[in-house]
């Protein structure tokens, strides 16, 4: 277990009951059929969002236009995902996330060293810039600097820096629900 999420391990219970499909309205039931058919499950962040289906539809949407789309693969974007959910200690994404990018491509000594990634000879250049970029939006996104958005600029076009900047902000989001909500 990282460090950072050392101190989650046992989490009090979760503070609202997840939803159960049964109890969704009709028009919200898709988007539980998505995850039955892509995962095999629900993620329990989602069961817990449909106590207001119009939001918990709204994540979704987001979740997929983010992940699923644009020209920045998913292993990078999962490394990202891990990333953050790491600084952020958020145990339900971390795990999911850490062994989703894994399957992407991204070396258990990755993530293992993603807290000391800019000396770890493990990362590439590109890596290194959209884990500071993850680091510095997560911890202060007003702190970005002109040399760091320049060396972003010099990797990345303005749509995958889109992709990126989103990405990092959606697990941010999600972190932070879970973590209040103790989502286990």
């Amino acid at each position: 277990m990282r460090p950072a999420l050392a101190g989650r391990i046992s989490l009090p219970a979760m503070r609202i009951p997840p939803v159960k499909p049964t109890d969704l309205p009709a028009d919200a039931t898709e988007a539980f059929k998505y995850f039955m058919q892509d995962r095999g499950k629900v993620p329990r962040m989602f069961q817990a969002a449909g106590h207001r289906p119009e939001i918990m539809q709204t994540m979704i949407e987001h979740f997929r236009a983010v992940m699923e789309a644009g020209t920045v693969s998913l292993r990078l974007k999962e490394l990202a995902v891990t990333y953050v959910s790491e600084l952020n200690g958020c145990k339900y994404c971390y795990e999911p996330h850490a062994e989703a990018a894994k399957k992407q491509g991204c070396s258990a000594e990755q993530i293992e060293s993603l807290e000391n990634f800019e000396t770890s000879a493990a990362f590439s250049p590109e890596e290194k810039i959209i884990l500071r970029l993850a680091r510095q939006m997560t911890l202060d996104s007003n702190a970005i600097d002109d040399a760091q958005w320049q060396e972003l600029k010099s990797h990345f076009d303005d749509g995958q820096i889109v992709e990126l900047l989103a990405v990092i902000a959606l697990f941010n989001y999600f972190n932070r629900f879970n973590n209040a909500l103790r989502i286990e």
